[in-house]
């Protein structure tokens, strides 16, 4: 009676085979033991893993979408330095020229003859202030577009993902 007790057990457990499998694991549909609580486990392991590579890449999606907005904010930060460099840039040039102007009104006056002696005296003198004023804007000018380069080079050397600087 043992003997047909054990052949059931074997037969049907392993799909009418007589090998046995070791403890806790069965037979495939190709004959193969297979440890089920091994197999199990590593499922379970597989699934943790896959579950923290999800949630990581959750993480990441929302960093990036901050980042995104900040990049935004950034952008509409850059486009307005930009407007106010170039009204600035424009303004100071819009001064120079005018200078120039007065400065070659003052120097056909006095090619004219037709300025008393003081009045080419003033002449004079406020030929030599528009021309200081022309090239302290210049220097101004100058140096508001080498800082603004040094930023850009600055921006492109720190980023080099931004191709939009200035």
């Amino acid at each position: 009676m043992e003997q047909n007790i054990l052949k059931n057990n074997i037969k049907n457990c392993h799909n009418g085979s007589r090998k046995r499998c070791p403890n806790g694991s069965r037979k495939n549909k190709l004959g193969k033991c297979i440890k089920y609580k091994e197999k199990d486990n590593k499922l379970l392991e597989l699934q943790k893993i896959i579950e923290y590579k999800k949630n990581m890449l959750i993480e990441k999606h929302k960093h990036m979408r901050t980042i995104l907005k900040q990049n935004e904010f950034l952008e509409v930060v850059k486009n307005d330095y930009n407007e106010y460099f170039t009204y600035i840039r424009q303004q100071k040039q819009d001064q120079i020229k005018a200078l120039e102007l007065l400065n070659n009104y003052i120097k056909k006056l006095l090619l004219n003859d037709a300025l008393t002696k003081y009045n080419i005296e003033d002449a004079k003198e406020e030929q030599n202030k528009i021309l200081n004023e022309i090239t302290q804007i210049q220097k101004n000018l100058n140096e508001l577009i080498h800082d603004t380069n040094e930023n850009i080079n600055d921006n492109v050397d720190n980023d080099n993902t931004d191709e939009n600087v200035f």
